[in-house]
């Protein structure tokens, strides 16, 4: 099928770029021109683009595109773990079934390399590669639509119709079956610029005036204990505000968090994008940090070169000191309970 988005566009090719290159974060001023009408409205119903509390920039769902592409091609995961960022590698998504056999869906990015190991997948494979920018022409011609392993460019199959995202490849175009995604404008969601929201909750201890004071301890993917004095609590990025109001699922900037819990404090990577993508993540972690905890001062050191940024939280991945007291019975029971951390 020819390159050309349903809508009368460029069949959300400026998105799938993004999504491509791995990137983390959507500058609306320069994505927004670049779409046809409707595409925009698109991708937020489906989840493929979040807000973040500033009306220019948005972040890119990987979890939801995820599930929209296998909602797209009837694929089931399998028990596959849905990957938060795109990788360099190839990425499993699950199976489906073409003339009662087994075929695995899989993900790629814009890397030459990666596109060429997926090709030469043993098993019978669909690779969904979000643009035609790192697939040679030979390469599509050995793996068409009737190769055991398949390779299929996004951007010349999908497309924006009533508002959601559809395979605009099929004579009928298919929406995702999968419920829209509220959105809320930054100026509905109380972001606009200048504006201030009045609601204010309590911080999370009572009493800690400095950062110093706290001590945050990774304790699972989805988890941190806080220790403040004597006292501790586990959060999560719910507990924090860094997960979706709609979605409850955890924001890029809860996971550069457990990025300084799992580092000693110290975030010296490009896991999050080049320098002004993780300005922007680390800007917003500081802000939710600041909320959640009523206290005024930077969470972070200046960035140094060489070093990074840094905690100025105390940071480790050691066991609660009180959970290391408990008898064996009343660890026991705590565990039974989900009141103890994974080990």
């Amino acid at each position: 099928m020819r390159s050309g988005s349903y809508a009368g566009g460029a069949s959300m090719r400026a998105f799938l770029e993004m999504l491509g290159n791995g990137q983390s974060l959507a500058d609306l001023e320069q994505l927004a021109p670049r779409l046809a009408p409707g595409e925009l409205d698109a991708l937020r119903a489906e989840g493929f683009l979040q807000p973040t509390g500033t009306a220019r920039f948005e972040e890119l769902s990987i979890p939801d595109v995820i599930r929209a592409m296998r909602a797209l091609w009837g694929a089931a995961s399998g028990g596959l773990r849905t990957a938060a960022t795109m990788s360099h590698a190839p990425m499993p998504l699950g199976w489906f079934e073409i003339d009662d056999e087994p075929c695995e869906l899989v993900l790629v990015a814009d890397d030459a390399h990666a596109i060429e190991a997926a090709a030469r997948r043993r098993a019978r494979a669909l690779v969904l590669v979000p643009t035609d920018r790192a697939v040679p022409p030979e390469l599509r011609a050995r793996h068409g639509s009737r190769a055991r392993v398949r390779i299929v460019v996004l951007s010349e199959c999908l497309g924006a119709r009533g508002g959601r995202v559809c395979r605009v490849d099929l004579p009928v175009p298919m929406a995702s079956p999968l419920p829209p995604r509220a959105h809320p404008s930054p100026v509905a969601a109380g972001h606009s610029p200048g504006a201030r929201s009045t609601q204010r909750r309590a911080p999370i201890f009572e009493g800690a005036t400095a950062w110093e004071q706290l001590a945050f301890f990774g304790l699972d993917n989805h988890t941190i204990l806080v220790h403040f004095e004597r006292r501790s609590r586990r959060l999560t990025a719910h507990d924090l505000g860094l997960a979706g109001k709609v979605s409850r699922r955890q924001c890029v900037p809860f996971e550069m968090l457990m990025a300084f819990c799992e580092n000693d404090g110290c975030l010296k990577t490009r896991r999050f994008g080049g320098a002004q993508a993780t300005k922007t993540t680390l800007s917003r972690l500081r802000k939710k940090l600041k909320e959640a905890f009523g206290i005024e001062g930077d969470p972070f050191f200046a960035f140094k070169p060489g070093t990074g940024w840094a905690a100025r939280f105390r940071v480790g991945d050691r066991e609660d000191e009180m959970e290391r007291e408990l008898s064996p019975r009343a660890r026991a029971t705590l565990e039974r309970a989900g009141k103890l951390g994974r080990r």
